[in-house]
């Protein structure tokens, strides 16, 4: 219940950010599972010292991960796919 209570707050969040025109307008929906993968992923790996194995901190980790949930991860040059979603902008390509 605790969980899908702070999805539910996220998916709110996403939501408001949209309608101020501060993030795309995607699927809300298909936004949080995303932004909720990335930071479950992070989390699992910091859990079972993973991150740090690898010789880096968890907050440089979660850092870059939070500006590439900004930015994407495409290189500037390339062609950045519309609000319908990545699969659909390189179908009609």
């Amino acid at each position: 219940a605790e969980a899908t209570g702070a999805f539910q707050a996220l998916v709110a969040a996403i939501v408001a950010l949209q309608q101020s025109g501060r993030i795309r307008a995607d699927d809300p929906l298909r936004m949080a599972n995303f932004i909720w993968a990335l930071v479950h992923g992070i989390a699992m790996l910091a859990i079972d010292r993973q991150i740090e194995h690898q010789g880096l901190a968890v907050e440089e980790v979660a850092r870059f991960a939070l500006a590439r949930v900004r930015t994407g991860i495409a290189a500037q040059t390339t062609h950045r796919a519309t609000n319908r979603g990545d699969t659909e902008a390189r179908r009609e390509s």
